[in-house]
């Protein structure tokens, strides 16, 4: 017997609508949807999708973000305004960079594109932000010029794309890293918990932080104040799964997720195409099914123990 070799099989948004167009009758063997159809199946497909976030992270969905902290700023618009990321290179300067310089000369450029956020360092305890214009090098050159003076070997941070809002953060992931790459648990703590800080403009190291997601951006604070802009945050959050906008556009799951979204669009889309109440409720069994077993596999394979909170 002589297996594939391969383990790339997938499913496209029109693969899903499809599938469960067959099980609901609206759509036989060898016919297509006709544009109408197509559309109200979309829109139940990305409806139900956003609603499973409702439900618990999904572990592929859940993310290690870097924050970068301004002296004195307590509270940070994730998705918004922060510079915060997934994904970034931590570099020195090679030489010292005059205030008004357009250039700066870095220890190492690996992994840096053209257009990449740059924040540098400067000697007033800063992080100048602006982005790399043109191919970065020793000698990179910045879209626009430095506000104030950095030395050599002061720290340099370069990522490309910003997080989206997370819908949720971990509350037992975050860790706030300094300058001498140390890193300290940071609790995160309830709406009440934060309100009753008493001076919410200390400054320290960050033991605390409470997270709004809101509508448009989350609103992510933390206390005390850093003192130092060279330290980061870190957290594990769940973003956002992706939508559905063309037929060809592959699901934001697990391959093992495939017969649950079938089943489920299937379900929600049963009482418009007519199916009797027996056939709606085998299929809600069905659909029930695999759903348990997608959310039974995405959990962490890991041992879980109990301690007392002791704040």
């Amino acid at each position: 017997m002589t297996t594939s070799g391969t383990n790339t099989f997938s499913l496209s948004r029109d693969d899903i609508i499809t599938s469960a167009a067959l099980e609901t009758g609206d759509l036989a063997l060898g016919e297509t949807l006709d544009d109408n159809t197509l559309a109200q199946y979309n829109l139940r497909l990305n409806s139900w999708v956003k609603s499973l976030m409702a439900e618990g992270a999904k572990l592929w969905a859940l993310e290690l973000a870097t924050l970068f902290l301004v002296p004195g700023q307590a509270q940070y618009d994730l998705g918004g305004t922060a510079h915060c990321t997934t994904s970034y290179v931590r570099t020195t300067l090679s030489a010292d960079a005059a205030a008004s310089a357009i250039t700066v000369h870095l220890t190492s450029f690996a992994g840096m594109t053209a257009g990449d956020n740059i924040g540098i360092l400067l000697d007033d305890g800063t992080l100048y932000w602006t982005t790399i214009s043109g191919a970065p090098g020793s000698t990179t050159t910045l879209a626009v010029a430095l506000t104030g003076a950095a030395s050599e070997g002061a720290q340099v941070f370069t990522y490309t794309t910003a997080i989206s809002r997370p819908q949720r953060i971990d509350p037992d992931s975050a860790y706030w890293r300094s300058t001498a790459l140390q890193d300290t648990p940071v609790a995160m703590i309830s709406r009440t918990e934060y309100a009753q800080l008493a001076n919410k403009g200390t400054r320290g190291k960050i033991v605390q932080a409470h997270y709004d997601p809101q509508l448009g951006t989350g609103q992510l604070s933390v206390w005390p104040t850093p003192e130092s802009a060279g330290d980061v945050l870190c957290f594990w959050y769940e973003r956002l799964l992706e939508d559905f906008n063309t037929g060809a556009d592959t699901p934001d799951f697990a391959i093992e997720w495939g017969e649950a979204l079938i089943l489920g669009l299937a379900h929600r889309m049963a009482p418009s195409a007519g199916l009797t109440l027996a056939e709606r409720q085998d299929l809600e069994r069905r659909a029930s099914l695999a759903l348990d077993k997608a959310e039974g596999y995405d959990r962490e394979n890991v041992g879980v123990y109990f301690q007392p909170d002791m704040r």
